[in-house]
């Protein structure tokens, strides 16, 4: 469930508190319509029976909204009611105590004015209402009380022969009800009246009794509060199942990423045209179909293993323009490093623009290079320091640190000397992201190989998993017997570059620190303009400026030290070959890699990669005059 499916469950949760709202409110909640039969919490509720004829019981449910049948009343309320037995009749009767709205008005005299469309009054609408019930009883404006008010009904009392003054007036100055209501036409008064309508005007009972014991579950407000209710309810649920789903996904992407690194040495089936990387730890069929593979010439090498296998003629013409590479079938029995040493494909600038317009191709001829994994090492307890349990540094390239007190696992961690352009021996050094106990390894690898560069091609989380530690100082800090100072912070387009100075007993030495972090998360950069920067950087910095030589090699990790450990690498070698040469074998310096450390470049989008990297660095050098 994504941000769409927290979305529709929000809504389906508003619609599901609306419909319990409108269904509770159909259901039990009081309307407040004039032909309704509800009661209004604070208002009156009619017990007796109107001496105006106009309000007789049969049609008293037609014209006042507080209407209660009188033995609904007597279940509800035992406040103000009191039961008696009448003795003419011998029928049950209710007596109930005179209703006094005030200290000196009796509800006989209480007109009610019900608004049109259940509109509340302001202070100059109820002033405007008052002038126009004056003017149709010819009586002053003041003379017209107001006793109180519920919403859109107001209780009043009128004054007749007092000049509206509260003090000084007793009942018989008071206009009974029923004749205030004979006097008033409703359609008269509407039609003085823009703002708003009067619904109704009767007079009030004789007895009524205030209902201010209504039960909490019969307010107007409950229905609403069970809608609110169901509608947090329901998001919770949302709320949860999303939680839910997204953490049972998160830990089926962390568990199939623990083999991360590790893929099957068969290639997937590419038929149904599928581009992108198998997830690790899957099972794919075997190809019926082999592809041929490259091989670069090598005089003598099939003859000194002993094999009888023969190399065929290209009889495409293609042979000329690559520099005498021939295409064949390898013998059954060659191995994967037989392969590796051998397989290559050089490609002119030309042939380079054009590889990317067969993007299968490409991942074809990565899934044709073995893996060339080590099975095991020989240091015993050398597991605890592997981030991947899967991941081990290939012997005859492993770095070997110097002994500690004669323990043979002082001397492991794991990484591999790289060669470079020119088959430069420890050019590279390709290790994996340190661990918290594996920090002072790390930087004892880097005094003791001379390293003058550190390439981090990871961040130290993603997708909330740890994938390196933060090895280095703020400003200062001492691992091992190493103490470090960092000297300068300069921030470039994609990667920070760190200044660092190092110092061991007596002798110091200056590290720069580059820390890319444009490489997102479980996928290539849209551009390698950002990374073709970092590596022109790295090549201007690594060599000594009076001598042109390499100072030591340049050490870079990712998490595992395979995947975008090898594109900086094998973009490294490419450009320099694409300066020296005019042409680049990417098969080649992959199948290189490899040898040296089993597994670089991880997924065919890498591989493809590298291609587009090379191309965009192909574009930016001048053309060959022939």
């Amino acid at each position: 469930m994504g941000r769409n499916g927290l979305g529709g469950g929000l809504v389906l949760a508003l619609n599901i508190g609306i419909l319990c709202i409108l269904s509770i409110q159909e259901a039990g909640s009081v309307p407040v319509s004039s032909n309704s039969n509800g009661f209004v919490p604070g208002h009156s509720a009619i017990v007796g029976q109107n001496p105006d004829d106009r309000f007789t019981n049969g049609d008293l449910k037609a014209h006042s909204r507080n209407f209660r049948p009188l033995e609904e009343l007597s279940k509800r309320s035992t406040l103000s009611i009191r039961r008696r037995k009448d003795g003419s009749t011998g029928e049950s009767a209710f007596e109930v105590e005179p209703a006094t709205l005030s200290d000196s008005v009796s509800g006989e005299y209480v007109v009610v004015v019900e608004i049109g469309g259940n509109k509340v009054l302001n202070e100059s609408q109820k002033e405007v209402l008052l002038s126009v019930l004056a003017s149709k009883l010819s009586v002053s404006k003041n003379n017209i009380v107001i006793l109180n008010n519920q919403d859109n009904v107001y209780d009043m009392y009128i004054i007749g022969t007092n000049d509206g003054d509260d003090t000084g007036y007793s009942e018989s100055d008071l206009i009974p009800a029923a004749d205030v209501v004979s006097e008033l036409d409703l359609d008269q008064l509407n039609s003085l009246l823009s703002d708003f309508s009067i619904h109704d005007v009767y007079p009030q009972q004789v007895y009524s009794v205030d209902y201010t014991d209504v039960p909490f579950y019969e307010t107007s407000y409950f229905p609403y509060i069970i809608g609110a209710a169901a509608a947090v309810f329901v998001l919770l649920v949302a709320v949860t199942c999303y939680c839910c789903i997204r953490r049972r996904r998160r830990k089926k992407a962390e568990k199939e990423l623990t083999h991360v690194c590790f893929y099957p040495p068969i290639k997937p089936e590419l038929k149904t045209g599928r581009m992108v990387q198998p997830e690790p730890g899957q099972i794919y069929a075997p190809v019926a179909r082999s592809q041929p593979i490259k091989i670069i010439k090598a005089p003598g090498l099939l003859e000194r293993r002993g094999s009888n296998a023969s190399l065929t003629i290209d009889l495409n013409g293609r042979g000329g323009a690559t520099g005498g590479i021939h295409y064949g079938t390898p013998p059954k029995e060659s191995s994967s490093e037989e392969y590796l040493s051998s397989a290559g494909n050089r490609m002119t600038r030309k042939q380079l623009r054009n590889s990317l317009k067969n993007v299968r191709a490409l991942h074809e001829e990565f899934w044709d290079i073995p893996m060339n994994h080590p099975e095991a090492i020989d240091v015993p307890g050398s597991g605890t320091k592997n981030r991947y349990r899967t991941i081990l540094p290939n012997l005859h390239t492993r770095v070997i640190l110097p002994e500690i007190n004669s323990d043979p696992l002082s001397t492991y961690i794991n990484a591999n000397y790289i060669r470079g352009y020119e088959q430069e021996e420890s050019a590279f050094i390709a290790t994996q992201g340190p661990m918290a106990h594996t920090i002072n390894d790390f930087w004892r690898m880097i005094w003791f190989t001379n390293a003058p560069i550190i390439v981090m091609i990871t961040k130290l989380k993603e997708r909330n998993k740890v994938k390196c530690e933060h090895y280095w100082p703020h400003t200062q800090g001492i691992y091992g017997d190493i103490e470090i100072c960092v000297d300068n912070i300069i921030r470039k387009d994609g990667y920070i570059l760190r200044i660092m100075t190092l110092k061991y007993l007596d002798e110091v030495r200056h590290v720069k620190h580059y820390w890319y972090t444009a490489w997102p998360d479980h996928k290539t950069p849209d551009t390698a303009k950002q990374l073709l920067e970092l590596v022109e950087d790295v090549e201007r910095h690594r060599r000594d400026d009076d001598e042109d030589e390499a100072i030591g090699p340049v050490v870079v990790h990712c998490s595992a030290g395979l995947g975008r450990t090898g594109c900086f690498i094998a973009i490294s070698i490419g450009v320099l070959q694409l300066i020296e040469e005019s042409m680049v074998d990417i098969l080649g310096i992959v199948c290189l890699m490899r040898l040296d450390r089993g597994g670089m470049i991880q997924t065919n989008e890498q591989y493809e990669f590298i291609h587009q990297a090379l191309c965009l660095y192909e574009k930016c050098l001048p053309d060959i005059v022939d």
